[in-house]
């Protein structure tokens, strides 16, 4: 749709023809008109402001700040009251206009390479890593800033890029059958991107073959000439991409052999994998990289990343450089040290969002010492602890009772982990007698003081729980505690 790009900006006409809408007012002459957002405190000068009608929150009541916040223009779809000044578009529908014009805006966007990204764990941090690794390797684009992946994440995302961007790198997710297939449709990704095939969303995905059948979807949507970049190791998605699939396929990770569990070729294999205190060390097809975050699957993500900038025609050596600058996004695996008394605790917040197989991972990194604090000489019963605070796993339906007593056995049964407490109902239904050095806290509201006072100077804690947990409100407990401490 070409008659969508006016300048630097959008064509109004081009605007409501994508989204089937009738400017009430026009913007003024003057105004351009370019990227697009939800919330009035993120609005950059010419954005559209699209406002969604909500249960609590109606977008509607927000214009005139939209509008003074320096929106071009509103996209509505009832009547406002609002000064002149600011555009005013009316639609149908919100939701489905901000859908309908990203798809045409990608369209417009024919020198930018666009990736999207699915998988049921490290969207989000591999985002990040595929932005890392391009911009090492000098390239200018646009990534997803948040977790935006859903109906209106996506084309956010695609809204606010630039036409001058050599990329654009979407977050896509799902929680339940075809979403993938809808927002693939918008994104027209020419590099597909799946980071794992795990149990999450099972309540509405049935089963991991279920899961892996809907993450290809995104892979199905890349043209002939387009790349898939993919996490070895998954029988499921390798079954799913031999129904056949267009494009080529280049498969990364699983730390140590040429071949994955599943027989097939791994491209971009992880090698010397080492976790230090600042994150990991390792080598990908045999270029070395720092990556500052810990763990064995972030080495996987970072080679997902190395294999997107490899298919980009990115020097190797650049984009490792570029990996090493990367940014963690907040609330994974993110590291708050609290002084308290005599020492520090340090919390590993990782409490986005969990699943059984982003848990296990967690605790496999607390076990195996990757979140340690540096320790002086002390007395033997002030030693360091490593402590496990989980939360229900939400969305898990009729595999959830056994996969949080799956969680429990494990903490329970591992020497190298202190003390296990968990939070939740559904960790109640399934948490009995596990024996010395596990607690229960069943109350989703009524746990953070009683944990916190469990904790001790020096104790090392792992976060990990589903979003709707909340967990991270610990350590605001525990800060208050400190600030008691010190008499502020």
């Amino acid at each position: 749709m070409n008659g969508l790009i006016r300048g630097q900006g959008m064509d109004p006409a081009g605007i409501a023809l994508a989204t089937g809408g009738r400017w009430v007012r026009d913007p003024a002459e003057s105004a351009t008109i370019s990227g697009a957002s939800i919330d009035t405190r993120e609005i950059i000068a010419g954005n559209l402001f699209f406002a969604f009608p909500g249960e609590r929150v109606d977008g509607h009541d927000f214009v005139r700040a939209a509008a003074e916040a320096g929106a071009s223009a509103v996209v509505v779809e009832r009547d406002i009251e609002i000064d002149a000044g600011v555009g005013v578009l009316r639609v149908a529908s919100t939701r489905g206009a901000i859908a309908a014009l990203a798809g045409a805006y990608r369209r417009a966007l024919k020198d930018v390479r666009v990736i999207g990204v699915t998988g049921s764990n490290g969207k989000t941090t591999t985002v990040r890593m595929i932005d890392a690794a391009l911009r090492g390797a000098g390239m200018t684009g646009t990534h997803a800033t948040k977790s935006h992946n859903n109906d209106i994440g996506v084309p956010l995302t695609i809204l606010n890029a630039r036409r001058s961007d050599g990329y654009l790198v979407c977050e896509v997710g799902t929680s339940a059958p075809g979403e993938i297939r809808r927002l693939a449709a918008i994104a027209a990704p020419d590099i597909a991107v799946i980071t794992s095939i795990g149990r999450a969303h099972l309540e509405n995905l049935g089963s991991v073959a279920g899961i892996a059948a809907e993450k290809a979807d995104l892979v199905r949507s890349a043209p002939d000439d387009g790349v898939a970049v993919v996490i070895g190791g998954s029988p499921e998605l390798d079954a799913e991409l031999a129904r056949g699939v267009s494009c080529r396929v280049v498969r990364a990770g699983e730390v140590g052999p040429t071949t994955d569990r599943a027989g097939s070729p791994i491209d971009c294999l992880v090698t010397d994998f080492v976790s230090h205190a600042g994150g990991s060390a390792f080598s990908v097809s045999g270029h070395p990289v720092r990556l500052p975050l810990p763990g064995a699957h972030n080495a996987c993500n970072a080679a997902i990343a190395f294999g997107v900038a490899i298919a980009l025609g990115c020097d190797p050596t650049r984009v490792c450089e570029g990996l090493a600058a990367s940014v963690p996004p907040q609330m994974r695996l993110e590291v708050v040290d609290i002084a308290l008394g005599s020492g520090t605790i340090r919390v590993v917040n990782d409490a986005y969002n969990a699943n059984p197989d982003s848990m296990l991972a967690g605790l496999g990194m607390l076990a195996g010492g990757a979140f340690d604090q540096v320790q002086t000489d002390r007395a033997e019963s002030d030693q360091p602890r490593r402590v496990a605070v989980l939360g229900d796993m939400l969305e898990m339906g009729p595999a959830s009772a056994e996969a949080h007593r799956e969680i429990a056995v494990r903490v329970a049964g591992d020497d190298e982990i202190d003390l296990g407490l968990f939070v939740g109902e559904q960790f109640a239904e399934v948490v009995g007698d596990l024996g010395p050095g596990c607690e229960l806290f069943p109350s989703r509201e009524e746990w953070t003081d009683p944990v916190a006072a469990l904790l001790r100077p020096g104790d090392v804690v792992l976060l990990k729980g589903s979003r709707g947990m909340r967990l991270e409100r610990l350590i605001d407990v525990l800060r208050g505690r400190a600030a008691v401490a010190q008499g502020r």
